[in-house]
């Protein structure tokens, strides 16, 4: 599976309309999804090109579903103040990491067996600290030179600008980084460039952008 970029319109009449690019930055389809009050698309290709897999964050719900020619509604969590999502596929598995607001500030971790019908269930939560006033920003990056699975999360307390979990098989997902020399950052998004083998973590602030690059050890 492919992160897709997509730009989506929402109608009045609770239709989502969305847009979805190719590599060739060329429009690859048009999905409609009868559905409202969207705050956020994430969306997965199927490498065989077998269809698009949609998780749509609206008003304490995430709902997923199955395009391939037409929408199909998979499966719908309610979630008390959902502010952000990431999503994932790693190891035949899907993981769906969801940041959520006060007065239950965290990150909740759900998993789901993509060889099987869509069933995501909650693995694991990491509270958070909620007198922190900067925005958070959570994301996924996937390391394909180690076969690592990182969740990196912006501002998780008022020292550690930027935080990094490891995914660590029967573990689940295990702080590694809790870094205090970074500035905090207002946005934080994963950069693939061309010609790199791995991707940068780019975190900006309001006087620039700082990119963080995994080092590889060989042991």
């Amino acid at each position: 599976m492919q992160l897709l970029d997509c730009l989506a319109l929402q109608k009045e009449s609770k239709e989502l309309v969305i847009h979805c690019l190719d590599k060739n930055s060329n429009v690859k389809q048009q999905i409609v999804i009868p559905t409202g009050h969207v705050k956020q698309l994430l969306s997965l290709a199927d490498d065989d090109d077998n269809g698009t897999l949609l998780a749509l964050l609206g008003h304490n719900t995430v709902e997923f579903w199955q395009w391939n020619g037409s929408s199909e509604f998979q499966q719908r969590l309610q979630l008390m103040q959902a502010e952000q999502i990431a999503l994932a596929k790693h190891e035949n598995q899907l993981y769906l990491a969801v940041l959520t607001a006060p007065p239950a500030t965290g990150v909740h971790i759900y998993r789901s067996d993509y060889r099987k019908s869509l069933d995501f269930q909650i693995e694991q939560v990491f509270d958070l600290d909620e007198a922190v006033q900067q925005p958070r920003h959570l994301s996924f990056v996937q390391l394909h030179r180690s076969k690592d699975l990182l969740l990196c999360l912006s501002n998780a307390t008022p020292t550690q600008p930027l935080r990094i979990y490891q995914y660590q098989g029967v573990k689940g997902f295990q702080q590694i980084l809790g870094d205090s020399t970074l500035p905090g950052a207002k946005l934080l998004k994963t950069l693939q460039m061309p010609g790199m083998r791995h991707p940068l973590l780019a975190l900006a602030d309001g006087d620039g952008v700082y990119l963080v690059a995994p080092q590889f050890t060989r042991l």
